[in-house]
Parts: structure tokens; sequence; C-alpha cells
């Protein structure tokens, strides 16, 4: 494969789609308050984790990123304030 080429996709098998989906549909609202309760035990701690073993170039590459999203955010709200101004005008 070279770049640019794009991704091909050599053999696929529905039955692992379909089971990985399979628990999510059968799932209820307490199964789902359940696993939403135990992804936040686990990703507390994961987080808890990463911010005390955080090195300074770390934290670097966080804050830039965090910037990055600022800035793009800035940048929609003045593209939705354009359109939005532009179909008014029309």
């Amino acid at each position: 494969m070279k770049q640019g080429e794009g991704t091909y996709v050599k053999q696929f098998d529905p039955e692992q789609l379909t089971f990985s989906l399979s628990p999510a549909f059968l799932m209820n609202q307490h199964d789902v308050t359940q696993l939403l309760e135990l992804r936040t035990i686990i990703e507390t701690g994961a987080v808890k984790k990463a911010a005390l073993l955080r090195t300074d170039d770390d934290l670097h590459q966080l804050r830039e990123a965090l910037e990055q999203m600022k800035l793009a955010e800035a940048h929609k709200k003045k593209l939705v304030k354009r359109q939005t101004s532009h179909s008014i005008s029309l």
C-alpha cells in the first residue's frame, strides 16, 4: 500500500461486528447505569495515575492541545456567525 492510495478492507466478517454490537442492544437502563458507574471508577483511577506520572513535556503537550481546541472552537463560532449572517441577507 502506498500513501494516497486509500485504505482497503481485505476481508470482512459480519459476525465480528454483530458480536461486538449485540451486548449494547441487549442492555437495559440498569445495565447502562452500572456500566457508566464502573467506567467512572476505572477512568477516575486512570486519570489520577496519569496525573501523578505526568512529565513536564506531557503537561506542555496537553496545554498545546487545549489551546488548539480553543482556537478551533473560536474559528467554528466565527464560521457559524458568518453563515448565519449570509443566510439572513439572502
